[in-house]
């Protein structure tokens, strides 16, 4: 409402004569963010470089939602076009994985990275929006991948027999269930890749486990598949095929 709550008409230290240096201006109206990031274990990268928040947000006006300097989802690949590396953990080329890509997460195809990832801070890994775990396994249930079951079904995880809770069957036996039960459940991004991915329902070309990268050998067919990871022998299955054989 006034040009002088963020800038000094005379005289100032700062650039563009700013009373102080983002992100300090702008968290000083923005009090809920900082609260934000203060209870956070992680921040985004992008507040804590020299033009932290102009990074995203135009100060002044723009056709975007919240200020934004651009559409979503360019915005967070015009950054995410390379690999990042802090310490031991390591940020994938968002941009060349999905220009690679047959198959684009729906989330990201829908509403962008936001749909997924908080843009400012977050106590998940990897800015995620809600739980899902860091490691390779977590407990199998609605709380540990919370972030998945935001948009996907839990029927999915918890009815061990379906014809519809899946396309991940064998007739009617729920192969996520299998995967995925038990006290040590696997992951997620163990066999899908959360942002795209060159085969059929995302899933993973080669997938990390330990100091390997595991080929999952995944072959999709147009009532089921096979895979032939480095964990078991080649498997197939058949949603159409395998009910007939229970009907006979």
């Amino acid at each position: 409402n006034n040009c002088l709550n963020c800038h000094n008409q005379h005289s100032s230290n700062e650039e563009q004569l700013l009373h102080v240096t983002p992100p300090n201006l702008c968290l000083y109206c923005h009090v809920d963010m900082q609260k934000k990031i203060d209870k956070s274990t992680t921040v985004h990268g992008a507040i804590n470089t020299p033009r932290s928040c102009i990074n995203c947000h135009s100060p002044h006006a723009s056709n975007q939602k919240r200020f934004l300097v651009n559409d979503v989802k360019l915005l967070c690949l015009s950054c995410h076009d390379k690999t990042y590396t802090t310490g031991p953990r390591k940020i994938n080329n968002i941009s060349q994985i999905l220009q690679k890509s047959k198959k684009i997460h729906g989330a990201i195809e829908k509403v962008g990275c936001i749909g997924c990832h908080d843009p400012h801070a977050s106590s998940n890994p990897f800015l995620l929006s809600k739980s899902f775990p860091s490691g390779s396994y977590a407990p199998a249930n609605k709380e540990s991948f919370a972030l998945c079951f935001s948009c996907h079904k839990s029927d999915l995880l918890e009815i061990a027999v379906t014809t519809t809770a899946t396309g991940f069957r064998n007739g009617d036996r729920n192969l996520h269930v299998v995967h995925i039960n038990g006290e040590k459940g696997r992951s997620c991004i163990i066999c899908h890749n959360p942002h795209g991915s060159v085969n059929d329902h995302l899933i993973n070309e080669k997938t990390q486990f330990g100091g390997w990268e595991m080929p999952l050998r995944y072959q999709s067919t147009e009532s089921g598949g096979s895979c032939a990871p480095g964990c078991h022998e080649e498997r197939k299955y058949d949603r159409i095929t395998a009910i007939s054989n229970l009907k006979k």
